[in-house]
């Protein structure tokens, strides 16, 4: 059993938020503009706007396995958005 946490993301994650992402994405239908955005800047496209995005981490060699966000859709309404694991 992995054990893991998880953790707010910070510019640490920038890369394996990307490819995480990327790599669902890629599987299952294209990786649009609007996703090459979002995935290359989610300070900008996430957290600046009052979204939040958070990853899970690996307890043993702290490597990233998992990513989610929360886009603010204003009126306190969320999206969660932008998850996968590996």
């Amino acid at each position: 059993m992995m054990n893991f946490k998880i953790v707010p993301y910070t510019a640490r994650y920038r890369a394996a938020f990307y490819s995480i992402n990327a790599a669902w994405i890629n599987e299952f239908f294209t990786l649009e503009s609007e996703d090459e955005r979002v995935l290359t800047e989610p300070e900008r496209a996430i957290i600046e706007i009052g979204g939040a995005i958070y990853m899970a981490v690996d307890l043993d060699d702290g490597v990233a396995i998992g990513a989610v966000s929360l886009v603010n859709r204003g009126s306190g309404s969320f999206e969660l958005s932008k998850m996968g694991v590996i």
